[in-house]
């Protein structure tokens, strides 16, 4: 949410509305006696569906223009504006204009890749056994981590997705999924913009001494948004 409130904040004519979702109890851990996660897969992906619906209805309200609705979200909530928006693709809309992520997770079947294993230690923030507990909380089931509306990465088709922009932090361990799923948008000729941050962590366009990397990505969505939602 850092990240999003940033950048709105950075382009001023833009009018933002934050939503909530229905979360897993991220404050307990899998060891805790009687642990159980509040809400489960596909609770936070319906809700964001839901929530983007309500504000396209409601867009005049706050002075929005529903023809020119972005979504946009930081790790997981990047993996939930990439799933709703192709959800409401396949589904009647609202159309969505463009997608703004930042570091998103796109593919929760897997915590094995390069990345994984060169930084996936904890000495670069998000470790491999974070994004594993992190998984397992959302989504138990093994078998709901393979489905599109969890992992964007797997859905069939991409081609409908509209406008992207990929902010991708060089020492995380999502790096590799997010350049491969960038790699595959291209593929499928969705007009992409990868934005790969070198000397940065996940979750760094938050970080409360922003390193000089966050001014300059800033500028790099602000003329993404200039360009593609003009």
């Amino acid at each position: 949410m850092a990240a999003v409130s940033r950048s709105a904040t950075s382009t001023p004519t833009i009018a933002t509305v934050a939503i909530s979702l229905r979360q897993p109890a991220l404050h307990c851990y899998p060891w805790t006696t009687g642990w159980r996660p509040n809400t489960r897969f596909p609770a936070a992906f319906e809700d964001a569906v839901a929530a983007v619906r309500s504000a396209a209805a409601d867009a005049a309200a706050f002075g929005g223009d529903p023809a020119r609705l972005v979504l946009a979200g930081d790790s997981a909530g990047g993996t939930l504006a990439l799933a709703a928006a192709l959800a409401l693709g396949n589904s009647g809309g609202p159309p969505i204009a463009g997608i703004v992520t930042y570091y998103p997770g796109v593919d929760f079947s897997h915590v094995v890749s390069p990345s994984y294993e060169a930084f996936g230690d904890g000495s670069f923030g998000l470790s491999r056994d974070d994004t594993d507990w992190f998984r397992t909380l959302y989504a138990p089931d093994a078998a709901d981590r393979l489905d599109w509306r969890c992992s964007p990465a797997l859905a069939p088709n991409l081609a409908g997705l509209p406008p992207t922009l990929i902010v991708a932090a060089a020492y995380d361990v999502l790096r590799d999924d997010d350049l491969a799923f960038a790699t595959r948008l291209r593929q499928s000729g969705v007009d992409v913009t990868l934005e790969l941050v070198e000397g940065v962590n996940h979750g760094f366009m938050g970080s409360t001494n922003p390193p000089p990397a966050v001014a300059a990505t800033l500028l790099v969505v602000r003329r993404w948004f200039d360009r593609a939602v003009a």
